[in-house]
């Protein structure tokens, strides 16, 4: 604010609830959000971040790809085969 930056507000009702794909309201099961419409799976506080970005008008995040959402993270370690 100090250097002229205006915050924006955004209302962040159901945000943890709606699916980022195709818009369907739902319930996260403890931490983990999936839609029974599409599919779409991953944990709720990413999703409500998600729909949070995407409502800010200066900040459209293209969509994530489901593989990176739905597959487990493997990370390799140097020296192991």
């Amino acid at each position: 604010m100090e250097l002229g930056f205006k915050p924006e507000m955004v209302d962040a009702k159901n945000t943890s609830r709606t699916c980022p794909m195709c818009g369907k309201l739902g319930r996260p099961n403890k931490h983990v959000f999936k839609c029974r419409k599409c599919g779409f799976q991953a944990d709720r506080h990413l999703v409500a971040a998600w729909n949070i970005a995407t409502r800010l008008p200066m900040c459209r995040p293209l969509p994530l790809a489901a593989k990176a959402l739905n597959e487990p993270l493997e990370i390799k370690v140097k020296g192991e085969g």
